[in-house]
């Protein structure tokens, strides 16, 4: 994360692994730990939370995000995350999943996604850029095509304040 504002009360958490493997001729895959980067920007009249997640690729196993195996995973990451009316959010993240109300239901204030509708790996939305609404408007979202198997996601966002 990079910002012309001072970064404090620099966090990280990790999701809590659910231990899925399968057989990929002979070779086992297994998850590897995922979770999150927290940051709180002090803009002087108002704070900001920027948030870096990275969830587990159930789909690569066989399995839906939405299995209420996984709503650990999701509470996790609501739980780490402001939620109260007000609090000011973004949520850069490779969601691994397009069921952004798995996370985004759990908000009490309302959230916008950047690119909803844009397809940032192999053709799903799996990536994408979320922000409290009272943020402001997401202008320009574009995706850029790089050496990753995912695009990368900018944005910039026109504030209210």
């Amino acid at each position: 994360m990079v910002s012309r504002y001072p970064m404090a009360g620099i966090e990280s958490f990790l999701l809590p692994n659910p231990g899925l493997w399968t057989e990929r001729g002979a070779r086992r895959l297994s998850l590897h730990d995922k979770g999150a980067v927290v940051c709180s920007i002090d803009f002087g009249l108002t704070e900001l939370k920027v948030a870096s997640l990275h969830s587990f690729p159930f789909h690569r196993f066989g399995r839906d995000a939405r299995d209420p195996a996984f709503a650990d995973v999701w509470n996790t990451i609501s739980s780490k995350l402001p939620r109260w009316p007000g609090s000011q959010l973004i949520i850069c993240g490779d969601f691994n999943t397009e069921e952004r109300a798995l996370l985004l239901d759990a908000f009490s204030s309302s959230m916008v996604r950047a690119f909803d509708g844009r397809p940032t790996h192999f053709g799903k939305e799996i990536d994408d850029i979320v922000f409290s609404a009272s943020l402001g408007v997401a202008a320009s979202p574009r995706l850029v095509s790089n050496f990753s198997d995912h695009d990368l996601c900018l944005v910039d966002l026109h504030s209210r304040w």
